[in-house]
């Protein structure tokens, strides 16, 4: 019931929420996919090589401990786009569609009468799934995918992206825009350029493509030390290449009269071998697959520090609101990064599953992997509905030492957690499987041929 209650001004909200336009004001939006926080060098890798990234931490506030609350790519934009979780926004993994009733931050952006684009490097968030609402140019266009990548038409790498964004910029001649870019390099297959590839250990197998990965997943094959230090080192430099790209970006606007905002997220991690699992994310709630880089930069407003409080990609959207002058928010659930740490905050996580999640008769979350996490504690929700288990992240980093109670503050956070999982759970519940659009056989091929099903 308390739960309920916390929904009931969300649910009027998208019904018909008003804004107040303040200062028209560019703002922009990176997101992204497949990124570690700890696989860039302001996030302790000492190996990597991101010095713009590093260098827009150092200059903006950089989030130390950012998780996204779903580790999938479509559901985490949509969370990202809309401040909602998935069982709220109507998108629980890879292939469904945006709720009807849902409104974009795009949509509220174009109201103030901003430029609006979106320019994405894969399939996987395409206007197909309705997150192109608001936007004025939607740029989809992987036909103009470099030869790297070539013949593989749903997908296309950083500079494509970042050149289609630069040429729109010049196109609206200064004036002030919400605009989206997605980078989709880190993600699997990982085959970086050639220039970028850092004469890491040369194993013949462990080349980084789907067909490789693919017998890994189906436990064809054994994954080496040799074999995960190479995969490894060309996920690095996949994030390289971003980085420079995003350089480029950042050298262009850098010379604008008035540059934008600039708030970068990763969408979600990738698991390289923790808790057994190789080079793929979406199957569990653990943080290999959940922390992400955070880092917003607004010149003038935001001096340069690094907070420690823990935040979540439900906290993006209101942001951006912040960010574009609109109050008052409608999301319940997240708050600007600009407000004040807290303590009483939790946040709800949950998995994606494969399409036989379909033929089961299972939506949602009712069957997945669930945590909270509130603080230094983490309860954690096996598949199924299965054992609850809680980590101290704080003594516990790496989350090996799951306990199922405990004493003292342990117990009470055990108790205080499942209860906020709990109503969780049952707000889940009470959403229609028939509101929700099942992919077309067309769309879960064109996944499949991008890694996301069939695993």
């Amino acid at each position: 019931m308390r739960r309920l209650l916390r929904l009931l001004p969300l649910l009027v909200c998208i019904a018909s929420c008003g804004t107040e336009i303040g200062e028209r004001r560019s703002v922009l939006l990176i997101t992204i996919d497949t990124i570690r926080a700890d696989r860039l060098g302001c996030y302790g890798d000492g190996r990597s090589s991101t010095p713009n990234l590093d260098r827009l931490a150092r200059s903006g506030i950089q989030f130390a401990d950012a998780t996204a609350v779903v580790p999938t790519t479509l559901a985490s934009h949509a969370t990202i786009l809309t401040g909602l979780y998935p069982y709220q926004h109507g998108i629980p993994r890879n292939g469904f569609h945006l709720r009807a009733d849902i409104k974009t931050i795009a949509e509220e952006a174009r109201e103030t009468g901003l430029h609006t684009a979106a320019f994405i490097g894969s399939f996987a968030v395409s206007s197909a799934f309705g997150l192109d609402r608001g936007f004025d140019t939607y740029d989809e266009n992987f036909s103009i995918a470099s030869s790297r990548i070539a013949g593989d038409q749903d997908r296309r790498g950083a500079g494509e992206v970042v050149d289609a964004a630069l040429e729109w910029i010049e196109e609206i001649g200064g004036e002030p825009y919400f605009l989206w870019i997605h980078l989709y390099d880190p993600h699997f297959p990982y085959d970086p350029p050639r220039r970028y590839r850092r004469g890491l250990p040369s194993t013949a197998e462990a080349n980084g493509s789907m067909a490789f990965l693919t017998e890994l997943w189906n436990r064809r094959r054994i994954a080496s030390p040799e074999m995960v230090r190479t995969i490894d080192g060309l996920y690095r430099d996949e994030i390289a290449h971003m980085d420079r790209e995003i350089g480029r970006l950042l050298t262009s606007l850098s010379g604008e009269a008035d540059a934008p905002s600039i708030l970068v997220v990763g969408d979600h991690g990738e698991s390289l071998t923790e808790h057994g699992v190789y080079f793929k994310h979406g199957g569990d709630v653990f943080d290999a697959a959940l922390r992400v880089p955070l880092i917003l930069s607004d010149p003038g407003r935001a001096e340069a520090s690094l907070r420690e409080d823990p935040v979540t990609t439900i906290d993006v959207y209101p942001t951006l609101r912040d960010l574009l002058g609109l109050t008052p928010s409608r999301s319940i659930e997240g708050q600007s990064l600009f407000a004040p740490p807290t303590s009483e905050r939790s946040a709800y996580l949950e998995a994606s599953m494969p399409w036989v999640a379909e033929r089961a008769g299972e939506w949602f979350n009712r069957r997945k992997s669930k945590a909270v996490r509130k603080g230094r504690w983490k309860l954690m929700e096996s598949a199924g509905g299965g054992a609850r288990a809680l980590f101290d992240l704080e003594n516990d980093p790496g989350e090996s030492r799951g306990r199922r109670g405990g004493i003292g503050a342990g117990a009470e956070a055990f108790q205080e957690l499942s209860t906020i999982l709990d109503d969780h759970i049952a707000e889940t519940d009470k959403f229609d499987p028939e509101e929700i659009a099942t992919p077309s056989e067309e769309v879960r091929e064109r996944l499949r041929a991008l890694g996301y099903t069939g695993r």
